[in-house]
């Protein structure tokens, strides 16, 4: 609860809980909730190719490989590039996605006395899901954005999507109690580098003592 000067630079391990008072908000649709992190995916419904090889072996020794080539339709938060297919007629995915995935953090985790770097509030995980359940005020979003399936679909409102159909779910960090190994840099931390130059600034979730977070990064 109280920062050591003692400790300064030196490398130390301690744990307790990862809070913050900040209100997360996504630019772009009105999702906005207190959090250590607020995490926007963004999926499309695409073609995928699926290649299958199969070697068989000649009269003589010599080997012949074929390849089979089969296409399924699933969702994907990377956009698939069908330009590369060896099938491409009737496989064709949009060449481009409407909204991409994004992840905003806090900029003020506190954990006792100390404030967080951003690398640890990154590497804080435990993401719960967020739904979902209110159609926005209409002009908050664009007109062809529904609320559905706990998140915002585009062109997907039944079982049945179709390739090019967009779903769009949040999920959130919250407060939560983490162990963290690091070396003492004011009332923050920063990575103790060894004298092979290795960095070592670690983070795990719960409460571990130092033996277990040693055994962990080994």
């Amino acid at each position: 609860d109280t920062v050591d000067p003692a400790n300064e630079g030196k490398a130390i391990h301690l744990n307790g809980l990862a809070t913050t008072t900040e209100t997360l908000s996504d630019p772009v649709f009105p999702v906005s909730i207190m959090g250590i992190s607020l995490i926007r995916t963004v999926e499309m419904y695409q073609w995928v190719e699926k290649v299958t090889s199969k070697t068989e072996k000649n009269v003589g020794g010599s080997e012949t490989t074929t390849k089979e080539y089969n296409y399924e339709k699933q969702w994907s938060s990377s956009l698939v590039n069908s330009t590369s297919f060896k099938v491409q007629q009737g496989h064709q995915n949009p060449s481009s996605m409407p909204y991409s995935s994004e992840s905003f953090y806090a900029s003020n985790v506190t954990l006792g006395a100390f404030t967080m770097s951003p690398g640890l509030v990154q590497s804080i995980g435990g993401s719960e899901a967020l739904p979902i359940t209110e159609q926005p005020a209409f002009g908050t979003v664009p007109s062809n954005v529904k609320v559905a399936n706990g998140g915002y679909d585009i062109g997907y409102y039944a079982t049945n999507p179709e390739v090019g159909d967009v779903r769009i779910t949040y999920t959130v960090v919250k407060p939560a109690d983490v162990s963290i190994m690091a070396v003492q840099s004011g009332s923050s931390f920063a990575p103790f580098v060894t004298s092979y130059d290795d960095k070592i600034q670690q983070l795990s979730m719960g409460t571990q003592t130092m033996a277990e977070m040693f055994a962990s990064a080994k």
